[in-house]
């Protein structure tokens, strides 16, 4: 196995997570913009739904993007067992 093909792995996971975050990104700028504070009326079931979902996907992707950049899962994303491994405090 030379250099350069024992990389090709992690440079397929790296543009998969990328056309993965893009995606999320897409989805997000098609979803209805509800904004929270402006109405008058409270938000329908199905408008709040909409806003978490479009929250959840912009969360998803900024998380991926910044596993790409760092290399590290965000700290909001790690479980109790993985700061215990890495001895550190929530």
């Amino acid at each position: 196995m030379t250099a350069k093909t024992m990389h090709q792995p992690e440079a397929d996971l790296r543009a998969k997570l990328t056309a993965l975050a893009e995606r999320y990104e897409e989805i997000v700028d098609r979803a209805p913009r509800h904004p929270q504070w402006l109405y008058i009326d409270p938000l329908t079931p199905g408008q709040r739904a909409e806003h978490d979902r479009a929250v959840a996907y912009r969360n998803a992707a900024r998380a991926i993007r910044s596993i790409l950049r760092d290399g590290q899962l965000p700290h909001d994303l790690t479980d109790t067992a993985d700061l215990e491994q890495h001895d550190t405090d929530r």
